[in-house]
């Protein structure tokens, strides 16, 4: 890095500024085209007025190849052709002191023989000059002092295209000097303004070229102020020259002002209903977005109460039956202890019993996890062929009571078959263990009620308080009738969780 250089790539060039590269390139190769082949149109690209001289060519030619190394960051060649360029037009300038015409050395016989002379205009090198110290700021970082010296040779530039415009002969500071050619001005007015705009987010540009609300407005209205002014510049010639009646010109330039200050006024107004609907958009996302958020927290506070209540559970629940499990296995251990074959027996029955209900209770543990994070895929499934699947399980594992189960009206519904067979498992599971007669008499019923399907599952058990029915779904609670039989709390804890994930409810 050198002063205050900037490194290639840290700063990108515009868009803008690359298109005013190329026609540069393309334009100044036309240029000397027509020099060598001796085309008038491509010298002046009007056939009127004089011919580009074949030195600004070479010029405009190096100032675009200049503005194209900013895109590959060759600051060195940059530094190096600025000051080539430079030195060739500031030798110009010195003409009229010295009396050469360094623009001689290409071309000199035809350069000589135009009409009028050809040579190069004082204010083309001087622009030029100006344009390449402009260079060189941009390559040191210094943004806005680039970007002050543009904008002195676009007035230049700007005012020899608007005289071409209204048909005046170009001013020549030096009385007598070459005039700049309507070409030329207008590849400078280019250069002027790509070099101005080369890094958007620098200097002055950044409020021109910027994101804001201020730089999009003057990008809309720079361009209609010069075609607004240049077009008052031209009635009031038309004016002197008699060729339009006072009243007629007077009223048509209102009635174009009128015009002009509308189509603002509506491109600002569609561009701030455009934001408003944005607007509107981005606050219904934010809305939705928090409205998700307070779900999750929802969610996760209804979580964390059941690890609490979970870790309560397990610690109660596990440490009991752990400790029979130790005291009896002592008694077992004991050498002083005379036991019978019988109270072994028992003891190994507790024993068992006891690892039973844990391993349930860890299944059930297993299941509740499962219901919660499982993911949910809905397919067609026949409620009464899981029930039916249910009810041949729980006979195979019930023993001790003869289960009748009555199925009505059980339909086809989009449920995930896997979740959907543990809600039904679990329901008449609960009917069957918490009923103390020899059968368990149950009825699983199904009705369509609107866009919802209801499910009902009655049976002969033992019953529930009213008073303790908002605790019946929760995790790790059992009521306190149900105390004396066996069961782990989880079942209906299972099924609320299965239903609440397949956007149902359950009471």
């Amino acid at each position: 890095m050198k002063n205050n250089a900037f490194r290639a790539g840290e700063y990108s060039v515009s868009l803008y500024s690359r298109l005013v590269t190329f026609f540069c390139l393309i334009s100044s190769c036309l240029v000397l085209l027509g020099w060598a082949t001796d085309n008038t149109l491509l010298k002046t690209w009007d056939m009127i007025g004089p011919s580009m001289n074949p030195m600004t060519a070479i010029s405009i030619l190096l100032c675009g190849t200049i503005m194209f190394l900013f895109s590959t960051g060759s600051f060195r060649w940059i530094e190096i052709l600025s000051w080539a360029t430079l030195l060739i037009n500031f030798v110009n300038l010195l003409t009229p002191l010295t009396g050469f015409h360094p623009d001689q050395l290409l071309f000199t016989g035809k350069v000589s023989s135009e009409v009028p002379g050809s040579h190069m205009a004082f204010m083309t090198s001087l622009s030029v000059v100006v344009i390449c110290s402009a260079f060189t700021g941009l390559s040191n970082a210094r943004f806005r002092l680039a970007q002050l010296l543009s904008l002195v040779v676009f007035f230049i530039s700007l005012t020899v295209c608007v005289a071409y415009i209204y048909g005046a002969r170009p001013l020549s500071l030096i009385e007598g000097s070459p005039t700049m050619a309507m070409n030329t001005a207008f590849s400078l007015l280019l250069i002027s303004s790509g070099t101005a705009s080369m890094f958007p987010g620098q200097g002055y540009c950044i409020h021109v070229l910027g994101s804001g609300a201020g730089a999009k407005l003057a990008r809309r209205v720079f361009p209609l102020s010069i075609l607004f002014m240049v077009s008052l510049g031209l009635f009031r010639l038309q004016f002197e020259s008699g060729n339009l009646r006072m009243n007629t010109g007077l009223a048509f330039a209102v009635s174009f002002i009128v015009v002009v200050f509308l189509l603002v006024i509506y491109m600002f107004s569609r561009r701030i209903n455009i934001g408003e609907d944005i607007l509107k958009k981005e606050r219904k996302h934010v809305s939705d977005l928090n409205q998700k958020l307070h779900q999750k927290n929802r969610e996760l506070q209804t979580q964390n109460e059941e690890l609490e209540r979970f870790a309560q559970s397990v610690s109660h629940d596990i440490r009991s039956p752990l400790g029979a499990i130790r005291n009896v296995s002592d008694k077992m251990l004991d050498p002083e202890e005379s036991l019978s074959h019988e109270e072994k027996q028992d003891f190994l029955n507790l024993i068992k019993s006891t690892s039973e209900s844990m391993i349930d209770r860890s299944n059930q543990m297993l299941e509740l996890a499962k219901a919660a994070r499982k993911q949910v895929k809905k397919t067609p499934v026949n409620s009464g062929f899981i029930v039916s699947e249910v009810l041949k399980e729980l006979r195979e594992e019930s023993d001790e009571k003869t289960i009748d189960l009555q199925m009505k009206s059980l339909p086809v519904v989009m449920a995930d078959k896997a979740l959907l067979k543990s809600v039904f498992y679990n329901l008449i599971n609960n009917a069957v263990k918490y009923n103390k007669g020899k059968i368990a008499k149950i009825i699983v019923s199904g009705q369509q009620k609107g866009r919802e399907t209801i499910f009902a599952v009655r049976d002969n058990g033992i019953g529930l308080d009213i008073k303790g029915i908002t605790q019946l779904f929760k995790a790790f609670t059992r009521l306190p009738d149900s105390n004396d039989e066996k069961g782990t709390g989880l079942g209906l804890s299972i099924v609320k969780r299965i239903v609440e994930r397949h956007v149902g409810r359950v009471w």
